[in-house]
């Protein structure tokens, strides 16, 4: 059987992390390493779960908890991880943050397609179906379309998940597994990112060194906090790094399709804060759209994650 090593990136859920470890637990096929990254969330409570937690025997499983003093985001939590489980041994990295919970039979199925003696040797990640709030989310797994100008993704249709597999070419790190091997050659996600479209990038990259396969039968329920973003409300600090990091992506693969789109974007913003319109909205989207333009990535002072 291949080494199998799960990594959870979590921050300040604490409920929700101990509910995605009891479904890990819960797996009818444990993995060989579950490595926990802690990034420095503020209660106190966390960490103590995590070392007692630590210290609790599951099977043969070998628990790692990092714990890092400040917040790296998603994006270091994962590099992180990756590079404990590499060092552990691992041949396959399964990637979720704490609001993932794995149904019981998804590790086994993904350990049976794994070792199948004609597995293609182009495979470099698999991923599985994501559902939220008992839907299916498509968003999750997608393909593009790229030309020099432009660059286009759209979510893979519902129908194809009545199929036992399908290719993807850009999708969330929610239940996606990546071969070691590749990981070594193709380095880590990028921490500039910090966190949201991390891995939009990386799966972009993966898909370019060969095939991502989705099984629909392995099935993530996925539990995302709500973001809100109106006239009335305050704009979510998670709006930022959206559009700050997809801009980012395209200036770095796509540089010409950036460029378009970039001065089309922020020419309509600057129109619709003339005219008095969204100002709060349009204000975080012209920062994020300059923080793309000028490199100024990583961790925002001013967008900090809560």
């Amino acid at each position: 059987m291949a080494k199998l090593a799960c990594i959870i990136v979590t921050y300040n859920r604490f409920k929700k992390l101990q509910k995605a470890l009891a479904a890990y637990a819960q797996q009818t096929t444990l993995p060989d390493f579950l490595i926990v990254v802690n990034n420095n969330s503020m209660d106190d409570a966390t960490q103590n779960y995590l070392d007692a937690w630590e210290q609790e025997k599951l099977g043969a499983t070998k628990k790692v908890v990092l714990a890092f003093e400040d917040n790296k985001g998603s994006a270091g939590g994962f590099v992180a991880g990756c590079k404990k489980a590499l060092a552990l041994g691992a041949e396959w990295i399964w990637l979720a943050p704490d609001d993932a919970y794995p149904e019981a039979d998804v590790l086994v199925e993904a350990q049976e397609f794994l070792n199948k003696e004609k597995l293609p040797e182009n495979v470099v990640a698999i991923c599985g179906s994501v559902y939220e709030k008992g839907k299916l989310a498509l968003n999750h797994r997608q393909r593009y379309q790229a030309k020099l100008w432009s660059f286009k993704h759209a979510s893979v249709p519902e129908a194809e998940y009545a199929q036992p597999s399908f290719d993807v070419q850009l999708c969330s790190a929610v239940g996606l597994i990546i071969k070691a091997d590749i990981l070594e050659d193709l380095g880590h996600v990028e921490p500039a990112y910090f966190i949201y479209a991390t891995d939009l990038g990386y799966s972009y990259k993966l898909s370019q060194q060969g095939q991502i396969i989705c099984l629909p039968e392995l099935k993530v329920q996925h539990d995302p906090d709500e973001m809100a973003i109106t006239e009335t409300t305050a704009v979510d600090w998670r709006y930022y790094y959206q559009v700050r990091n997809y801009f980012y992506f395209l200036k770095t693969f796509f540089p010409v399709a950036y460029r378009l789109e970039w001065n089309q974007t922020h020419s309509k913003t600057r129109l619709k804060m003339m005219a008095g319109r969204d100002i709060q909205k349009n204000s975080v989207l012209l920062k994020a759209l300059e923080d793309a333009r000028l490199d100024r990535m990583g961790l925002c002072k001013t967008y900090r994650p809560r």
